[in-house]
């Protein structure tokens, strides 16, 4: 479990990735990105219990998250990709 400061360290950091990605693309706005940063970082860190290896769509406790907006996808992107991987 990560404590309040080492989630607003995470939630810094992909702020700065956004605003990399966007300044990078030369298009797009930030706005909605960053207002639902500490959202994805919550959940990602702190409430989803997440195990890609043992993911299996049919079990009763496998948790799913869908997403939809295509405005706030900047902070989701970031926090499940970082942007060092992005831009390489």
């Amino acid at each position: 479990m990560a404590s309040i400061d080492e989630l607003k360290l995470i939630c810094n950091q992909v702020r700065r990735d956004i605003l990399r990605m966007v300044h990078g693309a030369a298009s797009g706005h930030p706005g909605g990105s960053l207002g639902c940063v500490e959202y994805f970082v919550a959940l990602y860190f702190e409430i989803m219990k997440h195990d890609p290896e043992s993911f299996y769509y049919g079990r009763e406790e496998t948790k799913m998250f869908f997403f939809s907006p295509t405005d706030t996808f900047l902070p989701f992107g970031t926090v499940f990709w970082p942007v060092a991987d992005i831009l390489t």
